[in-house]
Parts: structure tokens; C-alpha cells; sequence
């Protein structure tokens, strides 16, 4: 049986395309529904609430909060190779984060009215931030440093950290070293959709947060849904998703090998190859049957391959663009014969990669580029996590009187327009 089948864009079944197009996220109403119980629980009754219900699942876990000793002796264990990478990445972060800054504080006052009336915007950061990265059986640090350090640059005061324990009530020792060497020191045992209701909500030990990012399963991205507004957050960042523009100069090696690794993050994540090419497309398709066979995630690709993953033949490639447009997929890559070119005439994605040698993996943990982005359709919408997440804009502005006079016709007239006569009174009444 094949892992990964060929269609054509014009005789692909109905039914396929709308499973495919969709992805897992049309099931998210009726998961909110279903967490809507275990959220007023934690709102509830906090810490108790979420202690009763990895009793229930038999996870040993006493105190949610990590203690120092439990940072020591993953201190012990994390290797001097791991903490390279984690130094390169934290500085390529932090430099296109402080980039971002610089353009936030530099806001302009616009000056009008011969100087009457100014009018700027000041940005300010949030105080309290809760970060979500997922656990259980995964583990990743890098979400951690995606997270923590735009939020540190951004100036946020108090970073909340949420993982999901493992089996034996642990987290990971590389995810903790991450998280201390970065300042973090409130970190909690605990995910899903409790995570997000006891940060919306604040318990007896896990601190209240404004706003909360992070990517998780569909459960973590139902309940941050289902809070808003009690809290803001980043985007509904949920299964990892990519899709790959190739021609036929592309390697079906390197395409087959980055499709891959989306997929291999679950069964409810998506990978899909558009092409202009069906000599390429068999080549792709025959490249990932033998890749995923040496894969130890081998199951969990083939799955999800199945179920969301799929490659497109189009007549060219602006067929190809269209496609990718209105899929708005997480990851985006392209490798054609001039990347640019077709970059420029996308409208919808989380993260764009161009060029052949622009991998995905690179942009999850070294570029410095964000791996937090929005997936399910939702970058029509959402931009990735960045400094602008992690504050927001108060809008200033100050007129003295011969400004107020200037406007007086204006203000009347709409006044008027819109039957609105206490607006009107108001300007009038200052200039009499």
C-alpha cells in the first residue's frame, strides 16, 4: 500500500480534498465542548482539580511546581553538545527579536493642524506571560526558547511555563535546562486544556496570565479558544502542517525528506506536495516510501500521510500558488527553479521557505526565525509569535484649542450625519 498517494488538482474526489483542506480542525468545536467541563473544574477548585486528574491517569505527581533540585539534576544530564545548539539558538533568536523591538519603540508622532494636534502610539509589553510547550511523550526545548525570548526582549516581567508531565511525573532535562538558563523559574507540571484554564484563571500555585502562547494538540488549542478573551492569545497554533512547492529541477530527495518532518509529530499532522511536475510527483512519492521505512516514527507518518497528506498535480505553477494561498499552511516551502519569484505572490502562510537549502528543520531551531506559527487555515488570519506578541499599542493624542476650532466643521458635520447631537456638543462647548 502506498504512504502517500498522486492526484491531480482537477480530478481530485470531493471528499479527499475537503479532509485534506480542512485537516483535523473542523473537529474543534465539538472538543470544546467536550474540555468545557474540565475548565470550569480548574476554575473551580485549581491546583486540586488538576492534581485529580493525573491521579486518575496514574502520573506521581505531588507538587506541581518544579523545585530546584529537580533543575540541579537535569543539569547533570544534559550534554555539552545540547547546550552548544542551545547557546547558537538563543543568540540568532534574540537578534531578530531585538530587531523587532528597535521598530516597535520607534514610533512616530504625527504631527497636523500646523501643530493643534498630535497624534502616536506607545508600545507596551505584557506583564505576566504563560507559556505552553507540549510533553508527555515529547520533548521540546526548542518551543521554549521560541517562546521565552521574544517575550524577554519584548521586557515581560513574569514568564509562567506549562508542560505536560511525563509518565513517571518528570519533564525532560534538556526542556528544564532550557528554561532556567533563560530565567524562567516558574515552571509547572502540567498540560492540555487544565494548563491553559489554570493560567486563564490562576490556582493556588500557578500564577494568573494575561496572555498565553505556545503550540499544543487539539485540546490545548480548543481551550484557547474556548478562554478568550479571559486571556489573549497567540494564534490557534495546533497539529504542525507543510506544504512544499516543487518543479521539476527540485531534488524529490530533500522534498520527501522535509515533507517527512511534519508529519512525524502526529498522526493528526499534515504534509502535502504541490507540483507542476507528475514525473516529479512519482519521484516524490517513491522517495518518501523509502525514507519513512527507516524513520523510528515510521507509524506515525504513515498515519498521518493517510489521513492529511497527499501529492497535487497542477497544470503550472500558478495553479500551484493558488493552491498554497488557499491552504494558508503553516510551513511553506519552495524550491523551483527562482523561489523569489513565486515567495512574492504568497498571501497566506505561517513561515515561508526559499530556496532548496532553506530546510524546515533549520527554521524549528536554528534561524532564529519563529517556529510558533498559526496552522489549520488560520495565517489568513495570524501572523507567526513574535516581540509584537508579547505587548501591545496604547493610541495617545492631544489637541489645544486652535486645533479643536480647526476640526469644529468636521465634527459637526458627522455629528449631524449620524444624529449623534451630544458629540457635537462636546466640541461646541469647549469653543464658545
Amino acid at each position: 500500500m502506498q504512504v502517500i498517494k498522486i492526484y491531480s488538482s482537477k480530478k481530485m474526489p470531493k471528499m479527499v480534498r475537503q479532509r485534506i483542506f480542512e485537516r483535523s480542525g473542523n473537529e474543534l468545536t465539538n472538543v470544546v465542548k467536550a474540555i468545557t467541563p474540565l475548565i470550569k473544574e480548574v476554575e473551580k477548585r485549581g491546583d486540586e482539580a488538576v492534581l485529580d486528574k493525573y491521579a486518575r491517569r496514574q502520573i506521581p505527581i505531588k507538587n506541581l511546581k518544579v523545585s530546584r533540585l529537580e533543575i540541579l539534576d537535569a543539569e547533570k544530564r544534559v550534554s555539552s553538545g545540547f547546550i552548544a545548539a542551545f547557546e547558537q539558538t538563543r543568540e540568532n533568536i534574540t537578534a531578530v527579536c531585538t530587531d523587532q523591538l528597535t521598530g516597535l519603540r520607534n514610533q512616530k508622532v504625527t504631527t497636523l493642524l500646523n501643530g493643534n494636534l498630535r497624534v502616536w502610539r506607545k508600545w507596551l509589553p505584557e506583564e505576566t506571560v504563560g507559556i505552553y510547550a507540549p510533553g508527555g511523550r515529547a520533548n521540546y526545548p526548542s518551543t521554549v526558547l521560541m517562546c521565552a525570548i521574544p517575550a524577554l526582549v519584548a521586557g515581560c516581567q513574569r514568564l509562567v511555563l506549562t508542560v505536560p508531565p511525563q509518565a513517571d511525573g518528570t519533564l525532560p532535562p534538556e526542556l528544564l535546562v532550557v528554561a532556567d538558563r533563560l530565567g524562567i523559574s516558574d515552571i509547572f507540571k502540567v498540560g492540555g486544556a487544565q494548563a491553559i484554564a489554570a493560567l486563564a484563571y490562576g490556582t493556588q500555585t500557578i500564577p494568573r496570565a494575561r496572555l498565553v502562547v505556545g503550540p499544543g494538540n487539539q485540546y490545548v488549542t480548543a481551550a484557547k479558544v474556548a478562554l478568550f478573551p479571559q486571556i489573549r492569545i497567540d494564534s490557534p497554533a495546533g497539529p504542525s502542517e507543510n506544504l512544499i512547492i516543487a518543479d521539476e529541477k527540485a531534488n524529490p530527495a530533500w522534498v520527501a525528506a522535509d515533507l517527512i518532518t511534519d508529519c512525524e509529530h502526529g498522526p493528526d499532522s499534515t504534509g502535502i506536495v504541490v507540483t507542476d511536475s507528475k514525473d516529479f510527483a512519482v519521484a516524490v512519492q517513491k522517495e518518501i516510501e523509502l525514507q519513512v521505512a527507516t524513520l523510528s516514527t515510521c507509524e506515525v507518518v504513515k498515519e498521518s500521510l493517510k489521513q492529511y497528506g497527499a501529492i497535487i498535480v497542477t497544470k503550472d505553477l500558478a495553479e500551484c500558488v493558488e493552491l498554497a494561498n488557499e491552504y494558508a499552511p503553516e510551513h511553506l516551502q519552495i524550491m523551483t527553479n527562482n523561489p523569489l519569484k513565486i515567495a512574492n505572490k504568497i498571501t497566506a502562510a505561517g513561515s515561508v521557505f526559499i530556496g532548496p537549502f532553506s530546510s524546515k528543520a533549520a527554521g524549528d531551531y536554528a534561524t532564529g526565525a519563529n517556529h510558533v506559527l498559526p496552522t489549520g487555515g488560520q495565517a489568513r488570519s495570524f501572523g507567526p509569535l513574535s516581540v509584537e506578541t508579547f505587548g501591545r499599542f496604547i493610541e495617545f493624542q492631544e489637541l489645544d484649542r486652535n486645533g479643536l476650532t480647526k476640526l469644529q466643521s468636521t465634527i459637526q458635520n458627522f455629528a449631524d450625519v449620524e444624529r449623534l447631537p451630544a458629540h457635537k456638543q462636546s466640541a461646541l462647548i469647549r469653543c464658545e
